[in-house]
């Protein structure tokens, strides 16, 4: 798996203490991380990130980015999120992004939270979308 070296560094926080690390690369993938437990789950949000950028390459996934939240449970993250869930689908349409949650046993259960970002964003005014999608195609992502 190809990484930057410095990729705790790259860790951006937001006003609630939400961490992500907005625009990573994962052999030439482009990949959002977003880590809401100790930065040692990080390698568990890699796994599923190198995942995803195998999908992309074999043209199984359509190489939105990926947002990878482990987490014992997606509802128990931070208790300063009202609605966890709505939260991350917020940022999920905005970025285009898909995101898991990886259990304490391992297992990778994928959030409803795509079919809701994806339902939410396909609601949208079409010119409201075409925003979105523009600034994510002028941008990179």
């Amino acid at each position: 798996m190809n990484i930057q070296p410095d990729i705790i560094q790259q860790f951006k926080q937001d006003e609630t203490g939400f961490q992500y690390i907005p625009h990573l690369k994962i052999d030439g993938v482009l990949t959002g991380i977003a880590n809401a437990g100790p930065v040692d789950t990080v390698k568990e949000a890699m796994g599923i990130a190198e995942d995803y950028a195998q999908k992309v390459r074999k043209g199984v996934a359509d190489g939105s980015i990926k947002v990878s939240i482990p987490a014992p449970s997606i509802t128990a993250i931070n208790p300063k999120y009202q609605t966890t869930v709505d939260r991350f689908v917020k940022w999920d349409i905005r970025y285009n992004a898909i995101v898991d949650a990886t259990e304490d046993n391992g297992g990778t259960k994928q959030a409803s939270a795509y079919e809701k970002a994806y339902n939410a964003f396909h609601s949208l005014p079409k010119r409201e979308q075409q925003n979105i999608t523009k600034k994510r195609d002028t941008n990179g992502y």
